[in-house]
């Protein structure tokens, strides 16, 4: 005899034994003798309910292990791989650089542009004081 076979066959033992003890306890609370068989139909189909739930449990976890693999699978497949973002994270930063520097350019630029016109306001008004002395 296997050493499985026998604990397989001692917990089958185990199991009806808890199984009658269980019967012979609810019967004695429930004060009837031993030829009253609704309470062991009542225990058997307590018994196959709690077999089908536990059965529908490990079913329905292993759906959803499986459902789970796929949606990561596909997550995966949907998101950018750390690879491809650390490939495109020095051309960003090089171009951020660009913008950052066109952009002080630019506002130095305008600065200047701001200070040529204000130049070119007081020629005029001395041009057109001189005008005035002159006529």
């Amino acid at each position: 005899m296997d050493v499985r076979q026998k604990f397989r066959s001692d917990y089958f033992h185990r199991l009806i034994w808890r199984f009658i003890i269980a019967d012979s306890e609810l019967r004695s609370v429930l004060q009837v003798g031993r030829q009253c068989g609704f309470v062991t139909f009542f225990m058997g189909v307590l018994i196959l309910v709690t077999l089908a739930c536990s059965v529908m449990s490990t079913k329905i976890t292993q759906s959803n292990e499986m459902l789970c693999l796929s949606l990561q699978n596909q997550a995966n497949e949907k998101f950018p791989r750390k690879r491809s973002i650390l490939r495109v994270k020095p051309a960003y930063n090089c171009i951020h650089q660009h913008l950052q520097k066109t952009f002080v350019s630019l506002e130095k630029m305008k600065q200047t542009a701001h200070k040529e016109s204000l130049e070119i306001d007081m020629m005029r008004s001395k041009i057109s004081c001189i005008m005035k002395l002159m006529s």
